[in-house]
Parts: C-alpha cells; sequence; structure tokens
C-alpha cells in the first residue's frame, strides 16, 4: 500500500505542474480509458478472463497484485466444466 500512495504523491507532484485545463483533460482522458478498459468486451480485463478460463493456462493469473497465493487455493472453473 506505501508503493500505490507515493505513486499517487508522485503523479498529483507532477500534474500539479501543468496548466488546469491539461490536467483535467488528462484526469478526464484517463477515467475513460479506465471505463473502457474495464466494461468493453474487447478490453484488457475480458483478455484477462478469457486467459483464465483456458484448461492450460497458468495458476492463478487474476490475482495480478497479490503476493502470494494463499494455500490451498485453486484455479476457479469458467463456464461449468468439470475439473
Amino acid at each position: 500500500q506505501g508503493y500505490l500512495i507515493c505513486s499517487s504523491v508522485i503523479i498529483s507532484w507532477q500534474l500539479s505542474h501543468f496548466d488546469t485545463i491539461s490536467t483535467w483533460t488528462l484526469l478526464i482522458m484517463l477515467g475513460l480509458y479506465d471505463l473502457c478498459a474495464v466494461l468493453t468486451p474487447c478490453g484488457p480485463l475480458r483478455a484477462l478472463v478469457n486467459l483464465m478460463s483456458d484448461e492450460d493456462s497458468p495458476e492463478m493469473p487474476g490475482l495480478l497484485y497479490e503476493a502470494e497465493i494463499p494455500e490451498g487455493l485453486k484455479r476457479p472453473v469458467m463456464g461449468g466444466r468439470n475439473g
């Protein structure tokens, strides 16, 4: 969590050097990209879900921000397949 706080402070400090219009434009564009990346069927979140549903996919690639996987946790079965 400390990393996220430090990176947020650095980004906000860098954005404070831009003029107001540029800062708001960047923030709005970042928000729109984030909405598209999460909500569209061709976004990176959908690609990650498709990767998880493959039979030969690595163990739990969805835990991108998790330092270690808890003991006994297995990859979920997608689409009601037997496994």
